[in-house]
């Protein structure tokens, strides 16, 4: 199972660093410019905020409707593949609303929108994946762990 874990923990790092660089090339890239206060970028105050809700809630939403399937009687590594996808899926419904916060800051130069885009990447963060994380969501003993690290 380490190898599987390894997989989706550098999944995992990747959509994360993805979204940290693109933010500090944003960042360096309008550094000298001050933020406008258009209708334009009022309305974005609340589309942003929006956008993000939206993502952490179906975000978890279809996680645990995706793990709702799981059968008790499947193999650990057919536990792991839905996992998998469940937690890629959790992952893209975070990247997406931040990466949407940090191009209305390339837009704009209004900093909260960075804020906002820090606060759903800080959230990524805490859903790393770990072996007892894993174990909890599946339901693995540590017999099952240890049966499918050597298959």
């Amino acid at each position: 199972m380490n190898s599987k874990i390894k997989t989706l923990q550098i999944i995992h790092l990747s959509m994360i660093l993805g979204q940290v660089f693109f933010a500090l090339i944003a960042f360096f890239l309008n550094k000298d410019r001050a933020a406008s206060a258009t209708e334009e970028n009022q309305l974005f105050l609340y589309i942003v905020p929006l956008v993000a809700v939206i993502g952490v809630i179906a975000g978890s939403f279809l996680f645990r409707k995706r793990m709702a399937v799981l059968s008790p009687t499947a193999s650990p590594a057919e536990k792991h593949a839905l996992y998998q996808g469940a937690c890629i899926m959790r992952y893209a419904f975070l990247q997406g609303p931040s990466l949407f916060a940090i191009a209305i800051y390339l837009m704009t130069g209004n900093l909260v929108f960075l804020l906002f885009s820090g606060l759903l990447i800080l959230y990524l963060i805490y859903l790393r994946p770990s072996d007892k994380t894993i174990a909890e969501a599946l339901g693995l003993t540590a017999g099952e762990i240890a049966e499918d690290s050597a298959g």
